[in-house]
C-alpha cells in the first residue's frame, strides 16, 4: 500500500526540482515538462530584455493572442473573437505562457496590471496552476456581470469546471498576486496598489502536484458571441522553490494540548439540519403521505381526470367546482353502468403492513357506494350522504411491492364526488415516516430548520394550520409544484419533538410582511390569551411552543427569490421583521440574512450596520457544485477539498462582521451548505446516489466549523432527506448516505472544548485533524481525516495534558473513491467500529475518515 512519507506526501525526492511558470490565457497550458535536478533558485523576472527568457514559455493553440516585452513587462493581448479564449470544461483554446513547476514547496507572485479592459469585457486574469488536463486553478482579477451580478472588477479564485471558489472586490488597475503552496495546501494572498503588506484571502488543497504554473488571462463570452479585446500586462514574476525542513520523528507528529477549558467552546448547534417543502424532502420523504395530489389541484386531462390520478373503467369523469371540500375543485364522477373510479400507480408496499385510508367523498344522488383497494386487497368503504363525508378503512399490502396501485371504486348509479384522500402506513408517527424518524434519531439533530429555503419566500404560514384535510393546496411558485399544504407549524413542532430537537424557524421576508411575522411568532410562543395563542390551542395545542430560533428570511439577496430587494431596502425590512417579532417575544435569537464574505454587491458590509444590531446572527449559504459526469478522481478531488473553501469564506465573513459592527461582533449561522450533484434537485432523487466524498466533505466541514467554533455557532445541511439528502427515502426502504455516516460520527461526541492541534507541514492540505474535549472532562474526541487519493498516512500523536487510558474507534473508508451505498448494496460503506488498545501511531487508510474516543478512565 502506498503512503505518505515524512519527506514528501507524494514521494518525491527534495533534490528533483521541476521549475514552472505559466500564462494559461483562458485555459489550458501545454504539457512542456522541463525537469531539472539537483537545487534551483527559482527567479524573479523584471522582462528587462526584450527576448522571452528561459524557462518561459509560449504556447498558442489558435491564431490570434499575442505577447510583447517593452518597458519592463510583459504584455499580453487577446483580440475580439467567438466565444473567446478560454479554458474551461468544454473549451481549451488559449494561449499560455508557462514554466514548469518546482517538485515540493514554492512560492509564486506578480504584478497584474490591467491595460485594456472594457466595461463589458468578460475576462479573468491572474496567475494559474495546472494540474492535468481540465484542473487549473486561477486567481487574480475578473470581470463578468453574468457571473458575479455587479458591475466592476473583483479578484476571483476559480478551479475549471467549479467557477468561484471566492471572491471580493477589486478596486483599480494594479494588483500584486501571490500563491504559495505548501504540502497539498495552497494559499492566495494580494496586495493592493499602495499597500505594504500581503492580505491572505483565500486558501484550498490539491491532491495531485502541479504540473505547471504561471499567469493566465481568459475571455468568454455568452451564446456564442463574440468577446471583447483585452490587454493585461504581467509585471515582476518570481517563482521561488521552498526547502522542507530536515524530518525526524517528532517534524511528523501532530500535537494536541488538551486542557480543561480548551481554546473555546464548540456548540452542539453546527450540527443542525434543514428541511424545505421541495420534491421528495417532506412528500414522499419524512411525511408518511403515498399519495401525489391528495387534494385535487392542477389541470384536468381530456378524460376528465385532475392531474396524477388515472381513470378507472367507464364513467363520464370531470371536476367540480362547487362547493369543493378543500382548495378550488373535487374529482366528479357520473357513473354510467359498470363500476368505475380513480387509481393511482408507482406506490411503494411492504407485505403484511396496515395501510390507513382516508376518503372523503359525497353522493348528490345518494345511489352509489365506495370501495377501496390496494394492491390485492380491498375493502367496503360505504354509501356517501349527499354532503361531504368522511370514511377511514385499514388496508394490508400482501406483497413487497416499488409499483403499488391503489383504487377508489363507485358502483350504483349517480354522481359521486371525491375531496380529498389519503393512504398512510398505520405505524406513522404523527404523520412522519417511522423509520425515517427512528433513523434520524441516531445522529441527534441539535436543531432543524423550516420551512425554507426559496419556499419560505411565497408561504403563509396562516394557510398551514387547521384541519389538514381543509387546508388548501398552494401552487409554489419558488419551485413550481403543488404543495398540499400537509406539515405546517404544528407538524413540524411534532417532528421536532419526535426527535427531541429545537425548531428553527425561518420567515417569510419576501412576500410576508411584520405583522404576519410577529403573528407567527405569538402562534407559537404566545399564552392563550392572545389572539394567536388561542388559534393555537383552538387547534389541539394549548400548551406554548417556545420556539426561540428565527431566521428573518433567506436569500433575499438572489434575484431567484420571491422578494428580492437590494441589500439596503432587506436590511430596513429585516429591522422591521426584527422589531415586530421581538415586541411579541424579546427571549427570541433571530438570523440575519447574510451572504458569505463580500459577494452579491457587497451585500454585507450594506446590511450589518442597519440590521446588525437587531440580530443574533449572520446567515451563510454554501453549495460545492460538483457533477457525475466528471472523471471519477477530479469529482472526489474537487468535493473533499472545498472544505478549504468553506472555512475560507467563513472567516473572510467574520472579519467584516468585525469590521462593521465591532461594537457586537454577531456570529456566523452557516444554515444551509451541502455538495450539489448535477440532477440532485429533480422531483425523484433517488437513482444517482453520492460517493465516498461526501464523507470526507461533511467531516472536513465540521473540523472548519470546530476551528471557528467561537463565531460559527449554528448550522444547518442542506437537506436532511432526498433533495441533497443524508438519508435517500423511497416508499419502504431508507439508505443511508456516506454524510449520514459522518453525522453519525460526529454530531454525538465533537461538541464541547476545543483542544489545540498543530499540523506539521507535511500534512497540510492531505490531513486534517481536530480534538475536542466534550462535556465529559475525562474524554477527547479526536477526528482525523485523510484525503489522499491512493495513499495511507502514518500520524503520530503527541498529546500533552491527557493519558489515555481506553480507545473506541470509528471509521468511514472503502476499497475505491467511486464506492456508494445503493439500494441493492445499502452497506458498501459503513462505520467500522473497533476497540484497540491506545497508541500514539496510528495509520490512516487512504480516502478515510477516523474518529477516536479517547478516555482516561
Amino acid at each position: 500500500m502506498k503512503r505518505c512519507g515524512y519527506v514528501s506526501l507524494v514521494q518525491i525526492p527534495l533534490q528533483a526540482r521541476v521549475l514552472v511558470v505559466a500564462v494559461v490565457i483562458g485555459g489550458v497550458v501545454a504539457m512542456a515538462a522541463h525537469a531539472q535536478t539537483g537545487s534551483t533558485t527559482g527567479f524573479v523576472e523584471k522582462f528587462s530584455s526584450t527576448k522571452l527568457p528561459s524557462p518561459l514559455r509560449w504556447h498558442a493553440p489558435v491564431p490570434g493572442p499575442v505577447y510583447r516585452i517593452s518597458n519592463g513587462a510583459l504584455h499580453i493581448e487577446l483580440p475580439e473573437s467567438v466565444g473567446g479564449f478560454d479554458v474551461w470544461t468544454e473549451s481549451d483554446n488559449a494561449p499560455s505562457l508557462f514554466a514548469e513547476a518546482p517538485v515540493g514547496d514554492w512560492d509564486m507572485s506578480a504584478r497584474i496590471r490591467l491595460e485594456h479592459v472594457p466595461a463589458e469585457a468578460e475576462f479573468h486574469a491572474g496567475l494559474a496552476e495546472r494540474f492535468s488536463d481540465g484542473h487549473t486553478m486561477l486567481w487574480g482579477p475578473y470581470q463578468s456581470r453574468r457571473f458575479t451580478g455587479v458591475d466592476g472588477r473583483q479578484i476571483w479564485l476559480e478551479r475549471t469546471g467549479e467557477g468561484r471558489m471566492d471572491a471580493l472586490s477589486m478596486s483599480g488597475d494594479v494588483v500584486d498576486l501571490r500563491v504559495e503552496k505548501r504540502g497539498a495546501h495552497y494559499t492566495f494572498a494580494l496586495r493592493r496598489e499602495g499597500e505594504a503588506s500581503w492580505s491572505e484571502v483565500a486558501a484550498t488543497s490539491s491532491l495531485s502536484e502541479a504540473k505547471q504554473v504561471g499567469v493566465v488571462v481568459k475571455t468568454f463570452s455568452s451564446d456564442g458571441g463574440r468577446s471583447q479585446p483585452v490587454s493585461v500586462a504581467v509585471e515582476e514574476l518570481a517563482l521561488t522553490p521552498v526547502e522542507e525542513a530536515s524530518a525526524s520523528a517528532n517534524d511528523g507528529s501532530v500535537r494536541i494540548d488538551v486542557t480543561r477549558d480548551g481554546l473555546f467552546k464548540v456548540d452542539r448547534n453546527i450540527y443542525g439540519h434543514f428541511i424545505e417543502h421541495l420534491g421528495k424532502c417532506i412528500h414522499r420523504g419524512l411525511w408518511a403521505e403515498l399519495l401525489n395530489n391528495r387534494k385535487f389541484a392542477g389541470s384536468t386531462s381530456a378524460k376528465g381526470v385532475i392531474e396524477r390520478w388515472e381513470p378507472v373503467g367507464t364513467a363520464d369523469f370531470s371536476d367540480g367546482h362547487d362547493d369543493p371540500y378543500t382548495g378550488g375543485q373535487y374529482q366528479r364522477i357520473v357513473l354510467t353502468g359498470a363500476p368505475a373510479g380513480i387509481a393511482q400507480a408507482g406506490i411503494g408496499l411492504i407485505a403484511d403492513k396496515s395501510y390507513d385510508v382516508r376518503i372523503i367523498a359525497r353522493a348528490p344522488d345518494q345511489k352509489a357506494s365506495l370501495r377501496a383497494r390496494l394492491g390485492a386487497a380491498e375493502v367496503e368503504v360505504g354509501a356517501p350522504r349527499v354532503t361531504w363525508q368522511e370514511f377511514k378503512v385499514t388496508l394490508k399490502s400482501a406483497q413487497n411491492t416499488a409499483q403499488g396501485r391503489f383504487e377508489i371504486l363507485a358502483s350504483g348509479s349517480g354522481r359521486v364526488d371525491i375531496g380529498c384522500v389519503s393512504v398512510m402506513p398505520s405505524d406513522n408517527l404523527q404523520g412522519f415516516r417511522r423509520d425515517v424518524i427512528e433513523t434520524v434519531r441516531a445522529i441527534k439533530p441539535p436543531n432543524v430548520r423550516w420551512p425554507g429555503g426559496n419556499f419560505v419566500s411565497g408561504y403563509d404560514w396562516r394557510e398551514g394550520i387547521g384541519p389538514r384535510d381543509r387546508r388548501p393546496p398552494r401552487w409554489d411558485r419558488a419551485w413550481r409544484a403543488w404543495e398540499m399544504n400537509d406539515v405546517g407549524t404544528d407538524e413540524f413542532i411534532d417532528f421536532c419533538r419526535l426527535l427531541d430537537t429545537q425548531p428553527y424557524i425561518c420567515v417569510n421576508a419576501g412576500e410576508g410582511t411584520p405583522r404576519q411575522a410577529a403573528e407567527w411568532v405569538e402562534y407559537c410562543n404566545g399564552s392563550t390569551n392572545t389572539a394567536m395563542g388561542a388559534l393555537r390551542a383552538a387547534n389541539g395545542h394549548p400548551q406554548p411552543y417556545d420556539v426561540l430560533l428565527w431566521g428573518t428570511g433567506n436569500e433575499i439577496w438572489g434575484d431567484w427569490q420571491l422578494g428580492h430587494v437590494s441589500a439596503v431596502i432587506h436590511a430596513l425590512k429585516a429591522v422591521e421583521l426584527a422589531r415586530a417579532m421581538l415586541a411579541v417575544d424579546p427571549r427570541l435569537k433571530l438570523v440575519l440574512c447574510g451572504v458569505d464574505g463580500d459577494s452579491y454587491g457587497d451585500w454585507n458590509r450594506q446590511i450589518l450596520p442597519v440590521a446588525g444590531q437587531y440580530h443574533d446572527y449572520l446567515a451563510v449559504h454554501y453549495y460545492k457544485r460538483a457533477s457525475f459526469a466528471d472523471p471519477p478522481a477530479l469529482l472526489y478531488e474537487s468535493v473533499v477539498t472545498a472544505p478549504d473553501d468553506v472555512e475560507q469564506r467563513l472567516r473572510h465573513t467574520l472579519e467584516i462582521i468585525r469590521e462593521k459592527i465591532p461594537q457586537r461582533p454577531i456570529p456566523v449561522a452557516f444554515d444551509e451548505w451541502n455538495v450539489s450533484y448535477a440532477r440532485a434537485l429533480q422531483q425523484n432523487p433517488l437513482t444517482d446516489q453520492p460517493p465516498l466524498a461526501d464523507a470526507l466533505f461533511e467531516a472536513g466541514v465540521f473540523h472548519a466549523m470546530i476551528r471557528l467554533g467561537d463565531r460559527v455557532t449554528l448550522a444547518n445541511l442542506a437537506q436532511l432527506v432526498n433533495v441533497l439528502g443524508l438519508l435517500r427515502v423511497s416508499d419502504t426502504e431508507v439508505l443511508k448516505t456516506p454524510g449520514f455516516l459522518a453525522f453519525e460520527m460526529y454530531a454525538p461526541h465533537f461538541y464541547g472544548q476545543a483542544q489545540s492541534v498543530t499540523l506539521p507541514e507535511r500534512l497540510r492540505g492531505l490531513v486534517d485533524i481536530v480534538a475536542v474535549r466534550p462535556e465529559n472532562a475525562g474524554t477527547l474526541a479526536v477526528g482525523l481525516i485523510n484525503r489522499s487519493l491512493d495513499r495511507a498516512c502514518p500520524v503520530t500523536l503527541a498529546l500533552s495534558g491527557f493519558k489515555p487510558q481506553r480507545v473506541s474507534l470509528m471509521r468511514i473508508n472503502a476499497s475505491s473513491i467511486e464506492a456508494t451505498n445503493t439500494w441493492k448494496n445499502p452497506d458498501a460503506i459503513r462505520i467500522l467500529r473497533e476497540n484497540p488498545k491506545w497508541t500514539p501511531h496510528w495509520e490512516l487508510p487512504a480516502h478515510s475518515v477516523t474518529v477516536l474516543l479517547l478516555s482516561e478512565r
